[in-house]
């Protein structure tokens, strides 16, 4: 199901999830997962939307959410993790099995956002709060540290250094390192995919 393969076809993706997420009764896991159960849905936060899981397609107010957006809802309902925040902050190329899209998160994620950004850091203070983040102290000062959570139990750590007269813009996200336990490689990938879209597109 990664966005970079071209050739999966998500709308199968999505249906066969749909199915399992019910055959499995996936709703039940909600809460443990910082979401809700409303009338036998359920419901869950996606960058500061509330998605509800029906038994056709997975909603966003009365509207069905994205075909990716409703894939990420159900791996992370059908994951059901259970790690408790382990607080120490990793890159997506630090995970075991991280190697293989490190590449690609790089290039066609972070590097796509440090110029996307780049002189423009109010720009980007502005999107990041309007999908939920909050302004983070970091060590290490960056020109922009925020933190959010793409899903209540999956923290990410926003680092951004922008260009000066020696170095180009640089962007990079982190992981608490307990984030494998909930979604799988392939599906935090996307998830950052996904997170990258909603910065550089806006609200």
């Amino acid at each position: 199901m990664f966005l970079a393969d071209g050739k999966s076809n998500y709308d199968a993706v999505l249906a066969e999830l749909l199915e399992e997420a019910k055959s499995r009764n996936a709703a039940a896991n909600a809460p443990a997962l910082g979401g809700s159960l409303v009338d036998g849905s359920a419901q869950m936060p996606l960058l500061g939307d509330i998605c509800t899981v029906k038994d056709d397609a997975v909603y966003k107010g009365d509207s069905k959410l994205g075909t990716i957006g409703s894939i990420l809802v159900l791996r992370y309902l059908l994951t059901a993790g259970d790690d408790p925040l382990r607080n120490a902050w990793v890159s997506y190329g630090d995970f075991k099995d991280g190697a293989q899209f490190a590449s690609y998160v790089k290039a066609n994620i972070e590097d796509v956002l440090a110029k996307a950004f780049a002189e423009k850091q109010a720009l980007l203070r502005e999107r990041l709060q309007a999908i939920g983040a909050t302004m983070y102290r970091s060590e290490a000062k960056p020109d922009v540290a925020a933190a959010l959570h793409p899903f209540p139990r999956v923290p990410l750590l926003v680092i951004f250094w922008d260009k000066d007269a020696e170095f180009d813009a640089s962007f990079q996200f982190l992981f608490d390192e307990s984030a494998e336990s909930f979604l799988d490689m392939e599906a935090l990938a996307v998830l950052l995919e996904y997170t990258c879209q909603k910065l550089i597109g806006g609200p």
